[in-house]
């Protein structure tokens, strides 16, 4: 698998290598700014997740100031939740990526990981 220098983008920063696979999930960062999301890509110790509308009720300023936030975002589809901090946002495209401390589930989380790498289409 590529990864982001491979492709002349910055030096990719996870741990384990990107899963591409497109999930329905839930996102809800502090109290205020929750809504539909859909996971972009991910690893067992990260996510990046692409916003449909959140970023459009704040300013892009503010939303930069998210960074370092606790996040939440829930898979309904797999009564699944993860846990973590924002590591970057991108308010124009609605781009947020996430350093996942923990999880409802372990074992589930390492499940859709190994079997989104085992070959499952994007």
């Amino acid at each position: 698998m590529e990864s982001n220098k491979d492709r002349g983008g910055t030096p990719d920063q996870r741990d384990h290598p990107r899963t591409y696979k497109r999930l329905p999930a839930f996102l809800k960062v502090r109290t205020y700014l929750q809504g539909p999301a859909y996971a972009r890509d991910f690893s067992p110790d990260g996510i990046c997740l692409e916003t449909l509308n959140l970023f459009t009720r704040i300013m892009p300023d503010q939303a930069l100031k998210l960074t370092g936030s606790t996040a939440r975002v829930t898979f309904p589809s797999l009564s699944l939740s993860l846990f973590g901090t924002i590591a970057r946002i991108n308010p124009l495209t609605g781009v947020i990526a996430l350093t996942i401390e923990h999880t409802t589930d372990d074992a589930l989380w390492q499940s859709v990981c190994a079997d989104a790498v085992k070959g499952a289409p994007r």
